[in-house]
């Protein structure tokens, strides 16, 4: 092994370079196990003694077939070592040094099982009739491909793929390229299917699905593309939304990228059993079922989710499998820039759906709160080793770096920006690249200083608080920053970092947004407030970081926010920001709710949800309080107003108010709002006879209801739905439902079946384990739950993959006490798994500032509740 850079990557030797695999695959779906051969053509970089270090994590080589074919001469190893802790095999051939610029091909055989781990190759459940039935798949990303071939597994190493696989004949082959040959025989029952070359790729990027499936297909406007979604058997028509939602979505980055789609086909198809949502496997985009199937009167959640992935994945087709990253540093490289691109695409089809406002909750915010820890990390993190990487596929990697590109694209403009995206492209096309020559590119093509200006918004983690003062009478603007911390002020040595800030800034005297540049600690600009009647920075929410304003000028923000004067963007951003601040110590929570109040005449259905999640977040901490029944009080008192006006269904609505709507009533409902819960019940009772009692966008809402304001008759209701249900989107609606019941034994009998049942896919686990974790009794149940099925949890999950932090996280969401972190604290320090680290300490982290926060503020905020 070899070290690089300067945390000293732990690389794959340098002695040789693969350029060409031919990989063989015969999978057996009733032993579940497989076999095969892959040949890898080397290219010699240096001259060095003649042996071999490649990847290779459980496949069992066959090392009396393995050879190594070096000019005409045959040579099998004469030794070999396995280093576990790297995943890697060496063999030893003897005999005279390489030579540099000698091309060489190693053959290895080897046999492996289809295991359920969801990563490598593996295999997947489905049903026929009610007939159980198994699949195989494929999921590389980042460090799998080496569990499923013997491979050089670094995104570096780049090579072409001829993948051959052998199976029975009555099953489907697809892999990332079309077929170009099929020969079958009749004595064996089997079929062994060729596929065409792919281009030059990465290894994560390779991907295979061996099945039984139906399909729709469509092809794109701009060159042609045919593109298929493939679905279980009888279910094509639920892949419909999605072929054209990807049609369109191709045709859009074809344009934008301004470079075609290179491949000759796109095929998107649903696996059963797959950990994250998809993946980006070029021209083979793998997904959850849930988030690429949906029936044609699917409800309005369901389709901006599916519209979403497909954009998300379509993006990575260029960015990321086109040009594809150095090493895992450049992570956010293909994460941020899918997740940003996914809602750019999806705005293009959708205007309605006011994307870049739902971008302003979901991902600004959400990144806001993880940078805010001392927990976290930059946007470009270095890893050393295989095992690390799956710690940083997280809310940085995506929301943050996607926050980063918005942030850039907004102040450079997007028709500038699209020109450097396509400068570096073109240049990178089929190799790889760093955020350095992003930066480079667009710089080139903008004539603006990029690198210099973004240095420290990737590079440093966390990000800034603007203050925001008037003075001199009203006469100037001073603009000042700090870093924001969640847990309170930084200190002397916490706040060393400056921020090149571009400030957008609004008023209602301004008629295009303008920008004003901080690149110090501390600036004045002659920029007069006196005769404002409100003034917004940071308006549209473009920047990463937060902003604090002087009473005077939050206090006209209030008026505005009253009047609707500003963008709903903005009206979301000052909550966001100002609970945040709340939460850091800076204000006292009671300024806050007094903030909120002042919402009551919203509409927006972003702004909303943005308030519902804040307050909800402040009410687990003030559970237990002999305050919390004048809580539910005062939020009944303030969603009661929109909750009247939305009302349970009205003709001619928005989709955004459909939305809303969910979000209203189930904040009434959990504020024990009596004639929205009976409402619910009512409906539900309709459902139970009728499914079509009640458009599909109702169902989330009645199910949770009904559930959460139910006991053992109404779990035992949604169970049975939950088992019924064949749609994707109904049975997560259904799962999500099951965890928010509130009876204590419920709850643990909730997770005990989740767990044993054999009903609940691996997959889907953690969505239980956030319901039940919404009340603090729910959430101790649940971290008990945690402890007592550890081992289990680890034998699932513990190889790395980010579903068991995900399910830690849950575990322990809504604690607020330092007792329990040191109690977390002290189990952990025990109970190791790969990839948890990072989870395990932002989760402490959380719950010490919650702690704080409510130690903090408890009093004052009883004594303000007493008017409810």
């Amino acid at each position: 092994m070899c070290a690089s850079n300067a945390i000293d990557r732990v690389l794959l030797p340098r002695n040789v370079q693969p350029i060409a695999y031919k990989l063989y695959l015969s999978p057996d779906l009733k032993a579940f196990t497989y076999s095969g051969y892959v040949e890898a053509d080397l290219v010699v970089m240096q001259a060095t003694a003649k042996s071999l270090t490649f990847h290779n994590l459980g496949n069992n080589l066959e090392l009396d077939k393995t050879y190594m074919l070096y000019n005409t001469e045959k040579l099998y190893p004469v030794s070999d070592s396995v280093n576990h802790d790297e995943e890697t095999v060496t063999l030893n051939f003897g005999g005279n040094p390489f030579v540099v610029g000698e091309q060489i091909k190693l053959v290895i055989y080897f046999n492996n099982t289809l295991g359920t781990s969801m990563c490598g190759f593996y295999r997947s459940k489905y049903m026929v009739g009610g007939e159980e039935r198994w699949m195989a798949t494929t999921q590389f990303e980042p460090v799998d491909a080496r569990r499923a071939f013997p491979c050089w597994d670094e995104p570096a190493l780049k090579a072409t793929f001829e993948v051959i696989l052998n199976l029975p004949s009555h099953l489907l082959a697809l892999s990332n390229m079309p077929v170009v040959g099929e020969e079958k025989s009749l004595k064996t029952g089997t079929k062994t299917v060729y596929f065409q070359t792919t281009p030059r790729m990465s290894t994560y990027l390779l991907a295979f699905v061996v099945g039984e499936f139906d399909y729709v297909e469509g092809v794109t406007t701009k060159g042609g593309v045919p593109m298929r979604v493939y679905t279980p058997l009888n279910q094509a028509d639920r892949g419909c939304f999605a072929l054209e939602v990807g049609t369109k979505i191709l045709d859009f980055f074809t344009d934008y990228f301004g470079i075609a789609y290179p491949l000759p086909k796109l095929d998107m198809i649903a696996i059963p059993d797959f950990a994250a949502g998809a993946m980006e496997n070029w021209g083979l985009v793998t997904y959850r079922e849930a988030a690429l199937l949906c029936d044609r009167d699917a409800n309005v959640s369901t389709k901006m989710r599916i519209a979403y992935v497909v954009a998300h994945e379509e993006a990575h087709q260029w960015f990321g499998n086109i040009c594809s990253p150095e090493w895992w540093r450049e992570l956010w490289l293909n994460e941020g820039f899918a997740t940003w691109a996914g809602d750019l695409a999806v705005n293009s089809l959708f205007p309605e759906w006011s994307i870049w406002t739902q971008f302003c909750s979901a991902y600004l915010s959400s990144a806001l709160r993880l940078d805010s820890m001392l927990s976290s990390h930059p946007i470009e993190v270095d890893v050393a080793r295989s095992r690390d990487i799956d710690e940083i596929f997280d809310t940085i990697s995506y929301n943050k770096g996607a926050c980063v590109i918005r942030m850039l694209a907004s102040y450079l403009g997007e028709k500038e920006f699209a020109k450097g995206l396509n400068c570096y492209l073109k240049r990178h096309s089929y190799g790889n690249a760093t955020t350095a020559d992003l930066w480079k590119a667009i710089s080139e093509a903008t004539g603006r200083p990029v690198g210099e200006m973004m240095r420290n918004w990737t590079l440093q983690m966390g990000y800034p608080v603007i203050h925001v003062e008037s003075i001199e009478e009203g006469s100037k603007l001073r603009l000042s920053q700090t870093r924001f911390l969640a847990d309170g002020l930084p200190t002397a040595e916490q706040d060393k970092v400056v921020w090149d800030v571009k400030v957008s800034v609004a008023s209602d005297r301004t008629r295009e947004m303008e920008y004003l540049s901080l690149s110090e600690k501390t600036a004045t600009f002659d920029y007069s407030t006196r005769d404002l009647t409100w003034f917004k920075a940071n308006a549209g929410q473009y920047g990463t970081f937060r902003v604090r304003y002087s009473a005077d000028l939050l206090k006209k923000l209030v008026v505005a926010i009253k009047k609707k004067q500003i963008l709903p963007e903005d009206r979301l951003g000052i909550v966001s920001d100002y609970m945040a601040l709340s939460r850091a110590g800076l204000i006292p929570l009671t300024e806050v709710l007094e903030l909120c109040s002042s919402y009551e005449e919203e509409t927006d259905y972003n702004v909303w949800s943005e308030l519902s999640a804040g307050l909800s977040a402040v009410m687990s901490i003030w559970e237990s309080h002999p305050c919390y029944a004048n809580f539910k009080r005062y939020k009944r008192q303030l969603f009661s107003k929109i909750g009247g006006r939305i009302g349970w269904e009205r003709e001619g609505e928005s989709d955004l108010d459909k939305l809303l709507r969910s979000v209203v009533l189930f904040a009434l409902s959990t504020c024990d709002d009596e004639a929205v819960i009976n409402e619910a019940r009512r409906r539900f009772e309709l459902y139970q006879s009728n499914p079509n009692s009640f458009p599909a966008d109702l169902r989330d809402v009645v199910f949770r209801i009904y559930v959460y304001h139910g006991g053992a008759k109404e779990q035992e209701a949604m169970k049975e739905i939950y088992n019924r249900a064949d749609v994707p989107d109904l049975k997560i609606s259904a799962l999500q439902a099951l965890g928010l019941v509130q009876d204590a034994t419920l709850i643990k009998n909730t997770i005990v079946w989740a767990l044993n049942s054999g009903k609940v896919r691996n997959q889907d686990l953690h969505v239980v384990f956030y319901g039940t974790s919404n009340s603090q009794k729910g959430q101790e149940i649940t971290w008990d739950s945690m402890k007592e099925h550890w081992d289990e949890l680890v034998k699932r999950f513990g190889t790395g993959q980010f579903l068991l932090s995900r399910l830690i996280e849950y575990s322990t969401r809504n604690f607020s006490s330092f007792s329990k972190a040191e109690e977390i604290e002290r189990f952990f320090l025990t109970h190791k798994a790969n990839g948890i680290d990072r989870t395990v300490s932002q989760s402490l982290e959380k719950i010490r500032a919650s702690a704080s926060w409510f130690k903090r503020d408890s009093v004052s905020v009883s004594a303000w509740l007493n008017r409810f």
